[in-house]
């Protein structure tokens, strides 16, 4: 099973060199009795790139940090919220963030 919850931070990247807005994403992988989904047994935090779909794996810290970023680009790319509503979140998102961070 895999979930993108939205676009997260831009960065290049070192596989295809394009600058991209990567992708937030879980993925699961689950063990199966006769073809049915029973459990999951690895579970992966991802950065992917949209071009090229390479991954990088993140803390469970990381991906809750980013979390809300990519929700909130998420909500603004489906139309839910306006550019200003989105200006307004992802500025008390990073006023939220302890110093240091």
């Amino acid at each position: 099973m895999f979930k993108d919850l939205g676009p997260a931070i831009s960065q290049e990247c070192d596989n295809c060199h394009n600058e991209e807005f990567w992708h937030l994403c879980k993925s699961s992988v689950w063990a199966t009795l006769f073809f049915i989904p029973v459990f999951p047994y690895q579970r992966d935090k991802l950065l992917v790139c949209p071009v090229c779909r390479a991954a990088m794996t993140l803390t469970k810290e990381q991906f809750e940090e980013l979390r809300p970023v990519a929700e909130t680009n998420q909500a603004l790319a489906e139309g839910k919220i306006t550019e200003a509503e989105h200006h307004h979140r992802i500025t008390q998102l990073s006023l939220d963030k302890p110093d240091g961070v």
